[in-house]
């Protein structure tokens, strides 16, 4: 389990849950079967993501360039002329190659990956099945500006492809940010489970672990600063790694209670 503090620099990108088995891994390179619960989220955090894409040799540590593999005999001019299945395999290439220079730009986990990396930790939460014994209500809270009301989109698709969270039935509701009073009201009143914040809310922070100090709620931020600055769970990447960050003092004044097995896996801010 790393501590870390204000001072400890902040991994290349935060982004902003559900059952996983093999495929989930196999889509990321995950090395071993991950079945469920922990296996799963042990096997994603090893999970190298920045395996699909290689730095050309000798460029520069800030060059976003990669190397993708292609077939030999690809490579010679056979995608041109020759028959469908080397149409089929430089197509292939060519979706991996994009594939690779996206997750090079944009240095983030995907925003499926998240929801099941979340899904599984609030499973690992002691007090989440209170929080939805009657349903699970997940709430997104976006901000006015048109990127996070993007990713609130994004997150909200990802959330209904799963059958249930955390073993209660999902709903899914989309807030507008406006103050963390009445966040913090339309929590209570709602039952919320859990809140995700689509966007930049690190400023916010403060002022809305303030307001949900006793309420029990899991609350997860797509930036690591919100995390440190008081929003319970984050997930990142680094070195092409996801990563779980988790502000423990605020998470005990919210009775988000993880396992300690699961904690050792996440880097803590006291």
């Amino acid at each position: 389990m790393k501590i870390t503090g204000d001072s400890q620099r902040a991994p290349s990108g935060l982004g902003p849950w559900g059952g996983a088995g093999r495929s989930d891994c196999s889509e990321i390179g995950c090395r071993g079967a991950c079945t469920s619960g922990r296996t799963f989220i042990v096997g994603i955090l090893s999970a190298d993501l920045s395996n699909v894409v290689a730095r050309q040799p000798g460029t520069a540590g800030n060059d976003d360039r990669v190397r993708v593999g292609v077939p030999v005999s690809a490579s010679r001019g056979r995608c041109g002329v020759g028959s469908a299945r080397w149409r089929a395999v430089c197509l292939a290439a060519v979706i991996l190659t994009t594939t690779a220079l996206a997750y090079a730009k944009a240095r983030e986990v995907p925003v499926d990956l998240q929801v099941k990396l979340t899904a599984k930790v609030a499973a690992y939460d002691r007090n989440m099945a209170a929080r939805v014994s009657q349903h699970a209500r997940v709430l997104i809270v976006r901000r006015g500006n048109a990127q996070s009301a993007r990713l609130a989109k994004n997150v909200e698709r990802a959330l209904k492809r799963q059958h249930d969270f955390a073993g209660g039935k999902l709903t899914v509701e989309v807030h507008t940010f406006e103050n963390a009073g009445v966040l913090a009201r339309l929590i209570r009143d709602r039952g919320v489970a859990m809140a995700y914040f689509a966007g930049s809310f690190d400023k916010e922070a403060v002022h809305i672990r303030r307001e949900l100090d006793g309420v029990s709620v899991l609350t997860v931020s797509s930036e690591l600063s919100a995390v440190r600055n008081g929003i319970v769970l984050g997930i990142g990447l680094v070195s092409g790694r996801p990563k779980l960050f988790i502000n423990l003092p605020q998470a005990k004044k919210q009775r988000v209670q993880i396992a300690p097995r699961l904690i050792k896996l996440m880097e803590v801010y006291r």
